[in-house]
């Protein structure tokens, strides 16, 4: 992934972040939320979590595969479990499981809307994001725009409900710096000093900072953020692979 073109290194990013947890609907007692500790929601079980740690925290694509399986999606109704399926996909280049998880993030995502509106939104948009990623590595690039108009229709309408949402701020936050790194006249020092301070977890919103940064060349700032980010996750071999990059290029 290192050496690809900024934007596929950008959809990778965007889909890995975007491309969030979620895995069976067992029992809401076993509930299980790495966004909101305090005010959990109760239908992401403690197995969705924990395959959300796997991906993002510990850099352990196998466990979480183990973890997100058919018999865990049963009864779900949470569209996370799908997105994270399909960013594992995407990272493998296994088209046709990434179309056929985008199109049911999608699905869940809708059915969701009418119990949970702000998630359901978020992850409507989330699967418009993949299916016009599947278009745009198999089809062209302008093929996806009008997908990429979807995912900001509803990303707007996730934050008419609560814009402060940590969940939601951690989605928006990508995107919105994927876009200013990889789109002419754009600002990524606007979209990073914007990054929503309530995103969570912070492990992520550190290393989305701190890849936008390394594409920027703005090695120094790279590196703090990188540094923060293995503070809080220091079991991803990823966070590692990311500081030495920034390391090489400030020629140590």
């Amino acid at each position: 992934m290192t050496n690809s073109s900024p934007i596929s290194r950008g959809l990778t990013l965007g889909l890995s972040t975007l491309a969030v947890t979620l895995s069976c609907l067992i029992n809401p007692v076993l509930a299980g939320d790495p966004f909101r500790p305090d005010n959990p929601k109760d239908y992401i079980s403690d197995r969705t979590e924990s395959a959300f740690e796997a991906i993002f925290q510990e850099g352990n694509y196998p466990q979480a595969k183990v973890l997100l399986t058919e018999e865990s999606l049963e009864n779900t109704i949470d569209p996370l479990p799908y997105a994270m399926i399909a960013a594992l996909a995407y990272i493998e280049a296994d088209w046709s499981t990434f179309q056929t998880y985008g199109g049911k993030t999608l699905e869940i995502a809708q059915q969701l809307t009418a119990q949970d509106p702000l998630r359901g939104h978020l992850y409507t948009a989330v699967g418009h994001f993949l299916e016009g990623a599947y278009i745009y590595k198999t089809e062209s690039p302008l093929g996806a725009l009008t997908k990429l108009q979807q995912v900001f229709r509803s990303l707007d309408q996730a934050g008419k409900i609560d814009p402060n949402d940590p969940e939601l701020s951690l989605v928006k936050g990508y995107m919105d710096l994927m876009l200013a790194v990889n789109l002419p006249f754009s600002s990524p020092e606007s979209a990073i000093a914007q990054f929503p301070e309530n995103a969570a977890p912070l492990y992520l919103v550190d290393r989305g900072i701190a890849v936008a940064y390394r594409d920027l060349e703005q090695y120094e700032k790279a590196l703090t953020s990188v540094n923060k980010a293995l503070a809080l996750a220091p079991d991803n071999p990823e966070l590692y692979y990311l500081r030495a990059q920034i390391l090489y290029h400030k020629g140590k």
